[in-house]
């Protein structure tokens, strides 16, 4: 009884720790390049690894890849990113070898982005000149939509909500 009390408590605990999802998933000794670090590299060294997210801003399908541009936000420790507040660090643009559908990866949702960083490109935001940090071979980890959960409100019918002297 007691080993099977203990294999419940184990099997309970390993399922409440944090997990990265696989795609996006590396060794711990594999050191990962951040989002800053990226801005300040002119030239980057081949084969740095950098582990990126935040909500969609575009998607582009070309010939042989589909080009991703995302609003970068901090990741948590199984790399959701954290839209706590409206502060961006910028944008990054991701190359992933493939179709992805735009009506899937649409804009607004929230992505994880595995890849090798390179040179950053030059590209306009609207009217704008930006320089975007570049992640090519890519693998991705789109999160579901979350949805609003709405509490059910149950009502006794043996308490009165409202007095009796204010139905009159």
């Amino acid at each position: 009884m007691t080993r099977l009390a203990i294999s419940f408590l184990l099997a309970f605990g390993l399922i409440g720790c944090s997990s990265v999802p696989k795609p996006v998933d590396v060794e711990q000794t594999q050191p990962l390049v951040s989002y800053i670090e990226a801005q300040s590299l002119t030239q980057p060294s081949q084969g740095v690894m950098a582990r990126w997210g935040g909500t969609i801003a575009a998607v582009t399908n070309l010939a042989e890849h589909t080009v991703i541009e995302v609003v970068h936000f901090e990741l948590d420790s199984s790399a959701y990113p954290n839209k706590g507040s409206d502060q961006s660090a910028g944008r990054f643009k991701a190359y992933v070898n493939g179709f992805l559908d735009s009506e899937i990866y649409k804009p607004g949702r929230s992505i994880t982005i595995l890849g090798t960083v390179s040179a950053p490109e030059t590209d306009k935001i609207g009217e704008y000149t930006y320089r975007f940090p570049v992640l090519k071979q890519a693998k991705v980890h789109l999160w579901p939509e979350k949805t609003p959960q709405i509490e059910p409100v149950y009502r006794t019918p043996f308490i009165l909500h409202t007095p009796i002297y204010y139905r009159y």
